[in-house]
């Protein structure tokens, strides 16, 4: 494949559209071994064709999680059964056509706002004064004349010359509003500025802040400037209502920003946001400390500046009173009480460039309905019936916790290793959460979308949820389950070519230029592996399975047993065999967690040799898995879209099986092109490309736009996307003539 192309690390799975006749049963239970059902134990022996990356799986072990077990004298890796369990029951789901087990029904994607003169005109900075129990504030104070932007120099002198004085919510008093430009105040002379009083500051995040600015001379550059909005408090306390939609559209669009990516990115005992967390605010080009802003969470704190559009909800009415102590406004009266008015928040932002939210429509919309989740133990499907289902809504009858739930039938022992494997300091690239606001890659392709355009600057840019793109009443779907393309040349990945040259090629060359503090460098990541080749073994117990419930369970663990047959048939490059499997663990998009399985049955029972002592039933893996295939109906005339057994043939040939993908290509959009594998590999090409999704996505522009480019189908004869540098890339143009890391060897 030429070095002009990559392949995206992840494709989807569909979702078939229509349900099946009887997709959703009642399961068989657990008070009996029922007649033609089994029991018995499952021997698993896994091959990891690409290294093994597991971390903060324990709390207290953020590296690959160690046991002390029989044969070895010390602690040695291990492959935790509940790791084996979660990424087992997601290619059974896969197979047979299981719920969206893991799904937020729920989101809705937040979009940045394009940057335009005189933004949050109509809007006013406003001061948090009491939350809820959630964080939803229910009283604020109100800055109702116009912002002033005060420059940070002028701010760190009259707050006694630190820049750490400088924080969200800090008082001051502004003297006079100084001059109007870009269509707003700004005041520049700290002697104009005075600490205390009743301004408060707002600071934001400095990076699309420019660097240097041209000096008057017009030849010499000077540092850039950072102003902060401020804004004089009124006295009166408002109580809050919000219009329909508005918090929630508040918590979608705060759900996307950086500082969220990077608090989903810390280990859960340290995803705490009782308390607000102060962010360093740097300048974009000199690194000096500017000021200390509240990192954006999903929820605000008593103290907090925000930006909100509302209205007075009864102007006529008299303010209520409330309590000072109750209160951190200033202003009560002599009675020791402040004045309280209500009014109804219409839009609320932490900046003035912000984000919105993606349409009206819901991921639960944008799925077929029989693929959301079960809820009902009465009526669970073909993976639920097998692994288990707990209804997580919490919701019962008059407030209280209803247990909907299901114990599978099936359990999983950890993966013991055959050797005391060593393990490997890995320095990951950063990786962030997965973002399905991307429509490029996670919404349906659309053929006739595809190199088009929004009609309109008014419009947004196609890659949008609830865009042009989106018919009206019949949104696009989401493409389906996410899987990455699994590989068994770890060599030919770019991340280990790049690692070949210098362990440490993405904190200290790659990113090396991303200042410490930095979001890139908060998603920059370590962890363990194990190298490939290792092997483990574990244990698969079950029980009152049917034959094809058992053949769907030896499907999942061994793929290979499945779709063999539905395969071309030929071997990869290397003139292997085809080999089908499945990832455990981290670092996916990267290459790690590749592994094969072969599957034994150790025991099985029914219930007369159970308990009568009968002759063990005959039944071997070959007969459950035709059952399993026989189970699973053939597409009917007329269906919307293709069915399960469509779906095995067409897309998970490819998807689960290694190497289908050329390895050397498998990388998020580069930077530049990749080398291909008989030229040295410049690691500055893998940087993260901005260029390439704002170059795909679908917005009017009075130039013509950029036009609409959607990942291929998981069943496209060529997975891959032509490269979209970055401006001001590299001159080596990926052939290695650009900065290279000197090896060091493994640290």
């Amino acid at each position: 494949m030429a070095q002009d192309r990559f392949v995206n690390p992840y494709t989807f799975v569909q979702v078939p559209r229509d349900e099946p006749d009887g997709w959703r049963q009642a399961p068989f239970g657990h008070g009996r071994l029922g007649a033609d059902r089994f029991s018995g134990v499952i021997c698993v022996e896994l091959t990891a064709r690409s290294p093994l990356l597991l971390r903060n799986v324990y709390d207290g072990e953020p590296g690959f999680p160690r046991r002390r077990l029989p044969g070895f004298e010390e602690p040695v890796p291990f492959l935790p059964g509940s790791s084996l369990a979660g990424t087992v029951r997601a290619v059974h789901e896969t197979l047979a056509g299981g719920c969206l087990r893991v799904f937020d029904a729920d989101f809705r994607p937040g979009y940045r706002d394009s940057v335009q003169a005189g933004q949050k005109q109509r809007w006013m900075l406003a001061l948090v004064e009491a939350v809820d129990a959630d964080g939803k504030p229910v009283r604020m104070r109100r800055c109702p004349q116009e912002p002033v932007w005060v420059e940070s120099q002028a701010l760190q002198a009259a707050l006694g010359g630190e820049a750490g004085a400088v924080r969200t919510g800090a008082r001051v008093t502004v003297l006079d509003r100084g001059e109007r430009t870009l269509d707003r105040w700004q005041q520049s002379d700290a002697d104009r500025v005075r600490a205390g009083g009743d301004w408060v500051v707002h600071p934001t995040d400095a990076r699309t802040r420019k660097g240097v600015r041209r000096g008057p001379d017009g030849r010499r550059d000077l540092p850039g400037r950072y102003f902060c909005a401020t804004g004089q408090l009124e006295e009166t306390v408002r109580k809050l209502e919000f219009g329909g939609g508005v918090w929630e559209a508040f918590l979608d669009a705060v759900d996307g920003t950086r500082d969220m990516q990077v608090f989903r990115q810390r280990p859960g005992r340290e995803r705490d946001d009782s308390a607000p967390e102060w962010v360093e605010v740097r300048h974009p080009g000199s690194d000096a400390l500017l000021a200390h802003r509240m990192a954006g969470r999903r929820r605000l704190y008593p103290g907090q500046t925000v930006w909100v559009r509302c209205e007075l909800s009864d102007p006529g009415r008299p303010s209520a009173t409330l309590p000072a102590s109750q209160s951190s406004a200033l202003g009560a009266d002599g009675a020791g009480h402040v004045a309280v008015q209500r009014i109804v928040i219409h839009e609320l932002a932490l900046a003035v460039v912000w984000r919105h939210a993606g349409g009206d429509t819901t991921a639960g919309e944008r799925v077929p309905p029989h693929a959301r989740p079960c809820t009902d133990p009465a009526a669970l499907c073909p993976s639920c019936r097998v692994f288990g289902s707990a209804d997580t809504d919490g919701g019962g009858r008059r407030g209280r916790a209803d247990q909907r739930g299901y114990r599978g039938h099936v359990r999983f022992g950890d993966g013991v290793p055959q050797a005391a494997y060593p393990t490997r300091t890995e320095y990951l690239p950063p990786l962030s959460a997965p973002r399905p606001g991307a429509g490029q890659t996670y919404l349906v392709r659309s053929g006739s979308r595809e190199g088009t355009t929004a009609t309109a600057a008014s419009e947004p840019p196609l890659r949008e949820w609830g865009s042009q793109a989106d018919p009206a009443g019949a949104p696009r779907l989401l493409r389906g389950r996410k899987h990455y393309w699994l590989t068994r040349r770890p060599a030919h990945r770019p991340y280990f070519r790049a690692r070949a040259l210098d362990s440490r090629v993405f904190p200290d060359v790659v990113y090396a230029k991303a200042r410490p503090g930095e979001e890139d460098n908060k998603l920059l990541g370590e962890g363990e592996s194990v190298a490939e080749g290792a092997r483990f073994t574990a244990r698969v117990t079950f029980e009152n399975l049917g034959l094809a419930e058992l053949g769907g369970v030896l499907c999942a663990l061994e793929p290979g047993l499945l779709l063999h047959d539905l395969g071309d048939g030929g071997g990869d490059p290397t003139g292997e065999p085809a080999r089908y499997g499945w990832a455990v663990g981290g670092g996916r998009p990267l290459g790690f967690g590749a592994v094969t399985a072969e599957v034994t049955l150790a025991a099985l029972d029914d219930a007369a040799s159970r308990y009568l002592g009968a002759q063990t039933p005959t039944p071997d893996v070959a007969e459950a898995v035709r059952a399993f295939r026989a189970s699973v109906p053939r597409a009917t005339k007329g269906a919307k879209g293709e069915g399960l057994r469509d779906v095995w043939k067409r897309q998970l040939t490819k998807v689960l099986r290694l190497d289908w993908a050329p390895p050397d290509r498998v990388w998020y959009p580069p930077a530049d092109e990749i080398a291909a594998m008989d030229r040295p590999l410049d690691p500055m090409a893998l940087k993260a490309s901005f260029a390439f999704w704002k170059e795909s996505a679908g917005q009017w522009m009075k130039n013509g736009g950029t036009a609409y480019r959607q990942l291929p189908s998981a069943a496209a004869p060529d997975p891959s996307m032509k490269v979209v540098p970055d401006k001001g890339g590299f001159s080596g143009r990926g052939g290695g003539t650009g900065r290279r890391a000197g090896p060091r060897g493994s640290r």
